[in-house]
């Protein structure tokens, strides 16, 4: 082999070992990024319950505020009909009385 054979070999195995150790970063790279997300999908599910536990409360509280909305939207009617039939003495109340 001449001497132009082997710096050519050489410098192949020079490309060589330059891949490889890219491929060695990347690797590393990639099992940072895996251990990342193993992480942060245990904080997640240590969240979960919380998370369930939020949504059930802010349904029971929405759940609430429609009957109070509701309720709010019939005492508005019956005050209305009321006042209405205040300036009208031959129309019959609306209070009972009860």
């Amino acid at each position: 082999m001449d001497e132009k054979e082997i710096k050519a070999i050489k410098q192949s195995v020079e490309g060589y070992d330059r891949h490889i150790q890219d491929l060695v970063r990347q690797k590393a790279d990639i099992e940072q990024r895996i251990d990342d997300l193993q992480k942060l999908r245990a904080g997640l599910v240590r969240l979960l319950p919380e998370t369930q536990a939020m949504t059930e409360a802010l349904r029971k509280a929405s759940r609430r505020e429609n009957e109070t909305t509701k309720y709010n939207r019939e005492m508005d009617e019956r005050n209305r009909i009321s006042m209405e039939n205040r300036d009208k003495p031959w129309l019959p109340s609306v209070d009972s009385g009860d």
